[in-house]
């Protein structure tokens, strides 16, 4: 029941938050199935209407044969010069059959290409046992997670957070299962979101390749990789961390932020997807600076700069991303949620769930694991900002 609860629970949200913004793979989706507002010429009725339209006119072509072909150009007859109405009626009406045959052809290929397509990107027969387990496992590692988090055990609750991590990341892989073209590597990480309004004290790194100093002056905030205590990668057989990955930070900024000295630039991946609330999906790491170039102002060449050499890296192990934002409630009004970490999942290749085509229906897949992923979170959070466990550490697991 509570699989069901939180299914349920996570579809509503997502259903939501997509609704909300439009997202870049819905509109893909909708250009692709624009066949749709013509299917009405398929209804069966249309259809008999049709082909009946079709028999009696060729029944007329015969019974009128001779009057149809007596005319000169522009359609009028040739004894009298008076317009020839059954050679007109007739050309209509064989143009508004071919018009009509035409669309009904290209709607019935274009409904068959989207069901074959949908039958070869949908996840493989053993996809949703998996998810099931995969979901218990999670599910166990919630409730683990909040004792060692109450014990201070550091150790326990980062490895629970990449199992989880480590869980999503086999589901996306077993769903690209027959979107693989070399051998790929999966990885996933959790960024943290700092606001600077939150946070007065947060010291920003010097680190300044992709935002223009003062950062506080110019951005809502940064979406930070502090280390790689939440990394994971499929290259290791079990929850290690991904030790690939260095510390790295993005700054954001958000809509309402109004202010002339604000730079609305966020790039796509976790910076979008804080500042637009929704997950966000980039098929090819290039667009990153291309978006950047296309709408950033100020348009900071050094910035552009950073940006290309860090994509175009032969090393970089991102090369396809999806950003799904982790909300918590606002401390100072608890009926608000706010965007606290950044879960990326990506590969070293592009295109991942198939070109973003099936990014939609994997966020409602991993909707539960989003929310025990917040759960989690939440609870390792309280326990480490409370003055009570601060620098408690013990090992549960030598007791």
């Amino acid at each position: 029941m509570e699989y069901i609860e939180l299914m349920s629970h996570a579809f509503i949200m997502s259903q939501a938050f997509t609704m909300a913004v439009p997202n870049h793979s819905n509109l893909i989706m909708t250009k692709d199935r624009k066949y749709k507002k013509y299917e009405w010429v398929l209804y069966p009725h249309n259809q008999a209407i049709f082909w009946l339209s079709t028999f009696l006119l060729a029944a007329y072509a015969s019974l009128f044969a001779n009057e149809i072909k007596s005319f000169s150009l522009p359609f009028v007859q040739e004894n009298n010069g008076l317009p020839n109405w059954h050679t007109i009626f007739f050309v209509l009406s064989a143009i508004t059959a071919a018009l009509f045959f035409s669309v009904s052809t290209w709607v019935k290929a274009k409904r068959e290409d989207f069901v074959f397509h949908a039958m070869q990107t949908s996840p493989p027969s053993n996809f949703w046992e998996r998810h099931y387990k995969a979901f218990l496992t999670a599910n166990d590692l919630k409730a683990s997670t909040e004792v060692a988090a109450a014990y201070g055990n550091k150790a326990m609750y980062r490895e629970n957070v990449r199992i989880v991590l480590d869980l999503l990341i086999n589901l996306v892989k077993e769903w690209d299962s027959a979107n693989i073209e070399k051998k790929v590597v999966y990885r996933a990480n959790l960024m943290r979101v700092v606001n600077f309004k939150n946070d007065p004290d947060f010291q920003v790194t010097e680190d300044d390749r992709f935002f223009i100093s003062p950062a506080r002056e110019h951005y809502s905030g940064v979406v930070v990789l502090e280390n790689e205590s939440y990394t994971t990668t499929t290259e290791t057989s079990d929850s290690t961390p991904d030790f690939q990955r260095k510390p790295i930070t993005f700054p954001y900024c958000l809509p309402e932020e109004s202010d002339n000295n604000m730079f609305h630039t966020n790039l796509r991946g976790a910076p979008y997807c804080v500042a637009t609330g929704i997950y966000d999906y980039v098929r090819n790491v290039d667009t990153i600076v291309s978006h950047y170039v296309d709408n950033s102002d100020p348009l900071s060449n050094r910035v552009k700069k950073n940006l290309d050499k860090y994509y175009s890296d032969k090393k970089n192990p991102a090369h396809s991303i999806l950003s799904i934002p982790l909300f918590a409630l606002v401390e100072s009004d608890e009926e608000r949620k706010e965007v606290k970490w950044v879960l990326n999942i990506y590969r070293n290749q592009s295109g991942m769930l198939y070109d973003g085509a099936k990014c939609k229906d994997f966020y409602y897949v991993a909707g539960s694991f989003i929310t025990i992923l917040e759960e989690m979170m939440q609870t390792i959070e309280f326990y480490e900002t409370s003055p009570e466990t601060e620098g408690v550490e013990l090992a549960l697991d030598s007791e």
